[in-house]
């Protein structure tokens, strides 16, 4: 369940942008 949490997680920051980017790493 976890895993796929941070693949949506993942996508939603690909469609907003790369402002959440930083926040991933």
């Amino acid at each position: 369940a976890v895993k796929f949490k941070e693949s949506h997680f993942k996508k939603q920051i690909k469609v907003k942008g790369q402002r959440l980017t930083p926040y991933v790493k």
